[in-house]
C-alpha cells in the first residue's frame, strides 16, 4: 500500500512540473486606455492588480502568467536604470 501511495505522490509532482504552474514573462503596453499589452504580438487576458502602475504605451511590463497559460497578472513595469 506505501508503494502505491508513493507512485501516486510521484505522478502528482511530476504533473505539476509538467505543467509550469506560474512563469514570468516581458509584454509590451500596446494601448494605456483601455489597457492592451502583447507578448511577442499576440494579446493577452489580463488580471489586474488593485494598484497597478502608471503605464503608456511601448511601456515593458513584467506579466505572472497563471497555470494553463490563458490569463497573466501584471506584476509590474520594467525600467532601466
Amino acid at each position: 500500500m506505501h508503494e502505491l501511495v508513493d507512485l501516486i505522490r510521484l505522478a502528482a509532482l511530476q504533473a505539476v512540473e509538467n505543467t509550469q504552474p506560474v512563469d514570468v514573462v516581458c509584454g509590451r503596453v500596446e494601448e494605456a486606455a483601455p489597457l492592451n499589452i502583447t507578448i511577442e504580438g499576440a494579446p493577452v487576458r489580463l488580471l489586474l492588480r488593485a494598484n497597478q502602475p502608471e503605464l503608456a504605451k511601448d511601456d515593458t511590463v513584467l506579466l505572472l502568467r497563471l497555470q494553463g497559460g490563458q490569463a497573466f497578472l501584471i506584476l509590474d513595469k520594467a525600467v532601466e536604470v
